[in-house]
């Protein structure tokens, strides 16, 4: 054996030193760079992350995390660069307060994955806040005052029967003794509730237009996500190609194109002007509105008030589980209201511990909690920092709904924290609808409906996990929830009890 050459002793170090000249390099060009390029703009932190991506790596299932623990190191507002766009991050509640009232903010940016969702039709939720845009959220909000009023259609009717059917469903499970994944059974009953609204129709969770709907919401949450899909909106030749996401986006528009289209013809079939039996018929009524202004409504109230409602239900269930204590003391208060009988709306001033969980619930999952991305129509300024127009806003709701200034001991469960001297309490910094010009519009339509699902889903059952080999406590912490566009538990299974039927 030939003994080794002097290259191969010294070959250990050479690596060492080149690798060592290498992040020299390195940090010696990132000093000149942000020598260069201060890293302050307008008069707050700003992060510019790495060149040409930024910040778009710094977390890519949870990024309301890290952007909260950002506030720690850079304040409660920073400006941030993400692939070429400066986005400003506010995590203060009185600035995210402020700039939810600020109509200067009410713009929102071209998200290329939604336009292409609409097939690049005007709609209210991602508009652009202009003319048109008022103009479709002004009939919207006249429909849900309608409904509202039992002129178009009873909420309370509608919700008996689903919740009534809903109850057969999970009963069939609870008779077994078996665990089941109660998130169709609970998508289903909400989007019955506002289809029968909308377009007169009803669905059984097992038929295919039922589960075809739970996965193109399931597409489009993951690939219109903060971070999925965002190369399709900075690389447009990858829109092209039948790689990455692009097929997948493609899918999930083929499947909502085929539901809403089918009901949307039923709907313009048995039209007739002038006698409004559902929300679409009012808005066909409407002179104003094109056949393509309609749709993009449709679309925005089944995808809007069925899925963030349905998750938050299923939360509830999964909560329910794993704090029997605060299921028990929520049936206590509905029997000792109105025992066995059916809630209807009133009722909730007789169960206020049942109206606070409803906004517990929303604060402690805060399941958008980076709300929709606003745009700056003109320049304007936030407590008193300058924003320019066409500035993209990141409000922070997740940072601010676990705010322990706020919100005290804000990863526990506490429904008692909205109630003071028996009153419920409607906390200015709980905003999980948004406020001022982008404030939803089914905002007291969702709280009822889940006022409503509580009462009857706790008259009837006992909800509750024996499953030792899973972790329920961490899966109900919303810490652990991903996020696409809504945050959301992992898949979980639960058991039901039936109670009698008599109190």
């Amino acid at each position: 054996m030939q003994p080794s050459s002097t290259f191969d002793k010294f070959f250990p170090f050479i690596v060492f030193g080149w690798w060592f000249l290498v992040i020299i390099v390195i940090v010696s060009v990132r000093n000149l760079y942000f020598r260069i390029f201060p890293n302050v703009k307008y008069g707050l932190h700003y992060i510019r992350g790495l060149p040409f991506v930024g910040t778009f790596f710094i977390s890519v299932n949870r990024p309301h995390l890290t952007l909260t623990k950002f506030v720690k190191r850079y304040g409660a507002m920073y400006w941030m660069k993400v692939l070429g766009k400066d986005m400003l991050v506010i995590s203060e509640p009185e600035s995210i307060y402020e700039a939810m009232h600020n109509s200067k903010l009410g713009g929102r940016p071209h998200i290329w994955r939604v336009a292409y969702g609409f097939h690049f039709q005007k709609d209210i939720i991602f508009g652009d806040g202009l003319q048109k845009w008022a103009y479709m959220k002004k009939v919207a909000a006249a429909a849900v005052r309608k409904f509202q009023d039992n002129t178009l259609t009873s909420v309370e009717a509608n919700t008996k029967k689903e919740l009534d059917d809903m109850i057969q469903n999970f009963q069939t499970f609870a008779s077994k003794n078996v665990a089941f994944d109660p998130a169709l059974l609970v998508l289903t009953a909400v989007v019955n509730i506002v289809a029968k609204s909308a377009t007169n129709t009803t669905y059984r969770y097992d038929d295919e237009p039922m589960k075809k709907y739970k996965k193109a919401t399931e597409i489009f949450s993951q690939i219109c996500s903060p971070i999925r899909g965002f190369e399709l909106e900075i690389f447009p030749l990858l829109r092209h190609l039948p790689m990455f996401n692009m097929p997948l986006l493609t899918e999930g528009r083929a499947i909502m194109d085929e539901l809403i289209d089918t009901e949307f013809r039923k709907v313009q079939t048995r039209w007739e002007k002038g006698n409004p039996k559902c929300f679409l018929d009012y808005f066909l009524d409407d002179p104003q509105l094109e056949k393509n202004d309609v749709r993009s409504i449709f679309l925005d109230l089944i995808v809007s008030a069925t899925y963030t409602t349905s998750i938050a239900l299923n939360s509830f269930l999964l909560l329910m589980a794993v704090y029997p204590e605060e299921q028990d003391k929520l049936r206590t208060v509905i029997y000792s209201a109105i025992q066995k009988k059916w809630p209807t709306i009133q009722d909730k001033e007789k169960m206020i511990y049942v109206q606070a969980t409803v906004l517990e619930l929303l604060r402690y999952l805060s399941h958008v909690p980076l709300s929709l991305p606003h745009l700056a129509l003109e320049d304007t300024e936030i407590s008193g920092y300058y924003v320019p127009k066409n500035s993209e806003i990141i409000l922070n709701l997740w940072a601010m709904h676990h705010n322990p200034k706020i919100f005290p001991n804000p990863w526990s469960f506490k429904p008692s924290r909205f109630i003071s001297n028996g009153v419920l309490i409607n906390h200015k910094y709980l905003l999980p609808f948004g406020a001022g010009k982008r404030h939803c519009l089914g905002e007291s339509l969702a709280k009822e409906r889940l006022f409503m699902f509580f009462v009857v889903l706790l008259q009837n059952f006992e909800i509750y996990h024996d499953n030792d080999n899973f972790d329920y406590q961490t899966c109900a912490d919303p810490r652990s929830f991903l996020l696409g566009i809504i945050l959301q538990p992992d898949t979980f299974k639960i058991r039901m009890r039936k109670l009698p039927d008599e109190f």
